[in-house]
């Protein structure tokens, strides 16, 4: 009886998420939901307190993890901690209260007197399908070929002669610009940011608590990760808002501005399991208007590689593998690895294997880590201009800075394609 009351609450969860699939455009897509919705939805918890009720099950209880539970696509699953049902994500550690951070939708819950209690997500731990090995690199040239054919390398989402460019300046150093005395270490033994140096940086944030990174790329689109917004429901999109302009996550500064967001769309093909297409863009509310401390980044085009070139990585990730979360801005320099060296080194730790749309990058002791997700990974020239251009969206990993497991990230140009009709659609 209390097995088919949890699987009822499950059931009742997944009904009110109500996204919708675009085929043509390969995506998943979920609206704000409209105040009308939003009281549908509320009802629908009100069942869910209802069965509680009648089945004789107390509110006052947390059930325990480890139940079984029906996910999104009505299939059997157990209900796990975030991090313990997504180990390879680069997610802050979420304890059972928090999980609510990264949205409602497949989660496992029970309606108290207090309000909707999460307490873990509906997992599916059935075994991901075998990984496809690509046949060799002249059939992915061809594909990238058709890609360029379609979407010149001229062509920019926004115009190449306003992204990726910084004011103020950056000064090439690695020591914290308080203190020129004392070096300051962080994201993985990188550095703090100097103010406003990455004016594309995103804060994605869910009731004020920010849980991933990710970048501007036009007046109003937002390139993440898909696993950052895969559990967010329609109710869900309604709290979530985008900080920009922003260095100090905790301070009210008069640089940085809060926008809403209207749409999320993620890959269609992003699993959890395998951990491929892990890119997603959000629309927010109202355009914004570019300044000193907020501007677009360029993103990459062609079939560049980036194979052995320093590239880098910013964002509000922890220091360590479960370390504290800093403050302010961090970044760190790393290098790209070849997909085939990156390869070789995860070997079966892979889920997914390591596919033509991933890129692989770390140095020594020097890496992205938890609560970077849906961050940038980029490069800038080395003029005065600095101009800079996205070639990776954080992704994946296990643990972080570790000497075989590099820092996985999304590629920018095999997903080229999927961002233009995205930004072009919604």
């Amino acid at each position: 009886m209390r097995i088919y009351a949890r699987l009822l609450l499950a059931t009742l969860a997944v009904k009110a998420v109500a996204a919708y699939v675009d085929e043509q455009n390969d995506a998943i897509v979920i609206e704000e939901a409209s105040p009308e919705e939003s009281a549908r939805t509320a009802k629908q918890l009100y069942v869910a307190q209802y069965a509680n009720n009648v089945l004789g099950l107390s509110p006052f209880l947390t059930p325990p993890l480890n139940q079984p539970c029906l996910n999104k696509q009505g299939r059997l699953g157990k209900c796990l901690g975030l991090n313990e049902c997504y180990p390879y994500f680069k997610i802050f550690e979420l304890n059972w209260r928090d999980t609510w951070v990264m949205g409602h939708y497949d989660t496992c819950s029970y309606r108290s007197p207090q309000g909707d209690q999460v307490f873990g997500v509906c997992c599916d731990q059935s075994a991901p399908p075998p990984v496809v090995e690509e046949e060799n690199n002249e059939v992915e040239d061809e594909k990238l070929e058709a890609v360029i054919e379609d979407f010149p390398i001229e062509f920019q989402i926004t115009d190449t002669k306003t992204c990726g460019y910084r004011k103020p300046a950056p000064r090439v150093t690695l020591y914290d610009h308080h203190n020129l005395t004392k070096p300051s270490f962080y994201i993985v033994n990188g550095a703090e940011a100097v103010e406003h140096e990455f004016p594309w940086m995103a804060a994605l944030t869910n009731r004020k608590r920010q849980f991933c990174g990710g970048s501007l790329i036009d007046d109003i689109h937002i390139l993440t990760a898909a696993h950052c917004v895969e559990h967010l429901s329609k109710p869900d999109v309604q709290h979530l808002r985008v900080k920009l302009g922003d260095h100090n996550i905790k301070d009210n500064d008069r640089t940085s501005i809060e926008m809403r967001v209207k749409r999320v769309v993620r890959h269609k093909g992003f699993s959890s399991k395998t951990l491929h297409y892990d890119v997603a863009i959000l629309t927010m509310e109202n355009p914004v208007k570019f300044n000193d401390y907020i501007s677009p980044i360029c993103l990459a085009a062609g079939n560049n590689q980036y194979e052995y070139q320093r590239l880098t990585v910013s964002g509000w990730g922890t220091l360590q593998d479960r370390g504290r979360q800093p403050d302010d801005l961090m970044k760190v320099d790393v290098e790209a690895w070849t997909n085939s060296a990156c390869r070789t080194s995860y070997g079966s730790n892979a889920p997914g294997g390591i596919t033509s749309h991933m890129l692989c990058a770390s140095l020594p002791n020097q890496d992205s880590c938890s609560g970077d997700s849906g961050g940038p990974l980029f490069k800038c020239q080395d003029n005065k201009a600095g101009q800079c251009t996205q070639v990776g969206i954080v992704s994946w990993g296990i643990g972080c800075a570790q000497k075989d497991y590099p820092g996985v990230y999304t590629r920018i140009t095999s997903m080229r394609e999927w961002i233009n009709n995205i930004v072009a659609e919604y």
